[in-house]
């Protein structure tokens, strides 16, 4: 391990530079995300020579503890440089050494961590294996979650691919207006009925972080708002977040007495048409299918399942 180094850097312009060209880098990961939800940070490049091979982003809460944050995805992962052009056999070789690397040195340096990985991030056998043979040091917990990703290459004849049942809502939904909002009281009013209808009350800092979330998207452009009206009542709203290579699908909600007019299912496709026709990206996040319900719904627009790592140590 003596080739790779590990460099502490405060540099939001270099992270930034190396999240855009990671196959692992979201939004997420991007310093205008994070400005935008006031948080500490520390970045951690690894380097090989003077070549970055890997990077991670730690949120702090404070001294020896990472940050839980509602409704990010994605953070503190680790993420890798491009590595298309290596052998496949190198290619797993090294990040399992480099993984192995920060978790010695970075991340087991916290009285309690843990992250949520991109699910371009597949190999967990790093955690899996820390302190393999003295587990009473502690352990990794790997909690494995899903996602829909559905790539540009699907949206050719797209409305014949997603499931039936959205093609009739569609069509039932055909005289919904779809507009750009930059609203946000609009989609925080929905999205608190939503919860309201399941019994849930927001606490005060989903709350503030939600408004910082949609807030800030929209004023910094990476962010777009898409709303459904019906006789000029706004219905149904859709937030996704956007980087250079995807679009997430961050927040919806529905007026609850037009949950069965169509308008949601309208507003998320449009969306989506908007996502790769508009912003030009490749791919879209559905951004989790881990309730029931919420991620039958997702499903149901032809994204493929993929798997994702939650990796908590205490």
């Amino acid at each position: 391990m003596a080739k790779y180094k590990i460099e502490k850097v405060d540099s939001e312009e270099l992270w930034d530079a190396f999240v855009e060209s990671s196959p692992q880098g979201t939004i997420y990961h991007k310093s205008i995300f994070l400005n935008s939800i006031e948080v500490n940070r520390s970045i951690y490049f690894v380097k090989k020579g003077d070549v970055k091979v890997a990077g991670t982003c730690v949120l702090e809460k404070h001294e020896g503890e990472v940050l839980s944050i509602p409704y990010v995805p994605y953070l503190n992962g680790i993420l890798f440089s491009d590595s298309s052009i290596m052998l496949n056999n190198k290619v797993v070789s090294e990040q399992f050494k480099v993984a192995e690397l920060l978790i010695n040195e970075v991340f087991s340096q916290y009285e309690r961590f843990f992250n949520l990985n991109c699910w371009s991030f597949t190999d967990v056998r790093p955690f899996s294996w820390y302190n393999y043979h003295q587990p009473d040091q502690g352990m990794f917990n790997v909690n494995v979650r899903y996602t829909s990703v559905l790539d540009k290459t699907e949206i050719v004849d797209y409305l014949s691919k997603i499931r039936s049942s959205r093609r009739q809502e569609l069509k039932k939904a055909h005289d919904i207006n779809i507009q750009e909002c930059s609203d946000v009281e609009v989609l925080d009013k929905l999205h608190d009925e939503t919860f309201k209808r399941q019994g849930i009350q927001r606490s005060p800092e989903e709350q503030r972080v939600f408004r910082q979330i949609a807030e800030n998207a929209l004023n910094n452009k990476f962010g777009k708002l898409l709303t459904a009206q019906i006789d000029d009542e706004i219905v149904s709203a859709v937030l996704i977040l956007f980087d250079g290579k995807t679009a997430y699908y961050q927040f919806g909600a529905t007026t609850p007495e037009f949950r069965n007019s169509g308008a949601s299912t309208k507003t998320l496709y449009e969306a989506i048409l908007c996502s790769f026709n508009e912003l030009g990206v490749e791919k879209f996040d559905f951004v989790g299918v881990n309730s029931p319900q919420r991620g039958d719904f997702k499903l149901s627009f032809n994204g493929a399942l993929v798997p994702y790592f939650q990796l908590s140590l205490a």
